[in-house]
């Protein structure tokens, strides 16, 4: 595959380190966010990860950000979880149901924009230290 190619689509080899990626961003960002309330910086290594392990010929910016979108998910969980009784003072079913909406579509939104960029870094760092092809 010569370098003007388009990167592949191809979902299996996109998923794959995307669901990687996803796995360590959950593993770092879930304790970060019981205890501090702010795991959202480590959605960045997920993309990392995920651009450092998708092969050369697969957009590793696409596979961060799944990777962040994953690792976003049990976050975003726990966030309206934690939520549930500010959105309920709302006054009005629809609001809090709108801004539940709202809310979400932005963490993950923010998810898949952190690991996106995690994955040019991590794509970067693959090429300085050996990109490694999955067995």
């Amino acid at each position: 595959m010569s370098s003007t190619d388009p990167p592949s689509t191809d979902r299996a080899r996109l998923w794959r380190p995307a669901l990687v990626g996803g796995a360590v961003g959950v593993a770092l960002a879930l304790p970060v966010y019981a205890q501090a309330g702010q795991g959202g910086p480590l959605l960045f290594v997920a993309g990392i990860v995920a651009g450092y392990l998708a092969p050369e010929n697969v957009d590793a910016y696409a596979a961060g950000g799944r990777a962040g979108a994953v690792a976003t998910l049990p976050l975003l969980v726990w966030f309206l979880f934690d939520s549930t009784d500010w959105f309920a003072s709302l006054g009005s079913t629809a609001i809090a149901v709108g801004g539940g909406v709202i809310a979400a579509t932005v963490i993950v939104a923010v998810g898949y924009l952190a690991g996106g960029i995690g994955a040019g870094f991590g794509g970067w760092l693959a090429v300085q230290f050996g990109r490694k092809d999955p067995a």
